[in-house]
């Protein structure tokens, strides 16, 4: 599952993309707005962990943002259930 968060100039690049993989692994790449080229990217291992990047990557407020739309979204709660 893939979700890109267009927040603008308060995060890096502008656009945070979280791809989830299996076994509780996301990958969280920072996109450029108006090039779209990667500028930065990471392996996470656990919710836990993923949000403490977002809020490197962007400001506590929007990392929350991030997190509550990733734990509160059904087909999220699928993934995140088959751990």
């Amino acid at each position: 599952m893939m979700k890109s968060f267009k927040i603008g100039e308060q995060a890096i690049g502008g656009v945070i993309q979280v791809n989830s993989r299996p076994r509780g692994v996301y990958q969280v790449k920072c996109i450029d707005y108006y090039t779209k080229q990667v500028v930065a990217w990471r392996f996470v291992y656990g919710l836990d962990e993923l949000e403490s990047y977002l809020e490197e990557v962007s400001t506590p407020y929007w990392a929350d943002k991030m997190m509550s739309y990733i734990t509160t979204n059904n087909k999220w709660k699928t993934i995140l259930n088959e751990k």
